[in-house]
């Protein structure tokens, strides 16, 4: 089993400005709205309204927010430092062939309507996938918590 110094610090943030300001300490930004999903380029985001989940991540941290009530409640996870645990990484498939790359995001799309625009570059008919670390308890071998460490395009290297 991997092992790893790691850190989680409880975040909460009261107005939509202050997220955006934070997703600056940040390389990509996963957003879970109520009406679409995105995978963006941190500096690209604009829009946070109909936020209900985002996870910001770099190769060392992720941000990761719920919304609950008026306000956005969290974690901030920084491998590196802190206490020592277990881990576990895979490689999870987004859904999608890619159909095009315009310079900065990659089409992925299903013949069933489902797309998604990813800031990395796939090649046509190839797909992307994202590394996910878990973290496991030391005493009963369960995960206690989860980050998206990086997107990579199939057969590509990594970028976090």
């Amino acid at each position: 089993m991997n092992r790893i110094k790691t850190n989680q610090v409880p975040v909460v943030f009261e107005r939509l400005e202050d997220i955006g300001e934070a997703l600056k300490a940040y390389a990509f930004v996963l957003l879970i709205k109520t009406d679409r999903v995105e995978y963006l380029h941190a500096e690209d985001v604009a829009d946070l309204a109909r936020l209900t989940e985002l996870r910001a991540h770099t190769e060392e941290k992720e941000l990761h927010l719920v919304k609950a009530g008026n306000r956005w409640m969290g974690r901030i996870r920084t491998d590196g430092v802190g206490e020592e645990t277990a881990y576990m990484d895979e490689m999870q498939c987004l859904w999608g062939k890619a159909k095009d790359f315009d310079g900065r995001y990659s089409h992925l799309w299903e013949d069933r309507g489902i797309s998604l625009h990813v800031p990395v570059e796939v090649s046509t008919g190839k797909g992307a996938y994202m590394t996910v670390r878990s973290y496991l308890d030391k005493e009963d071998f369960s995960f206690t918590d989860y980050r998206i460490v990086s997107l990579a395009a199939e057969g590509g290297e990594s970028v976090g």
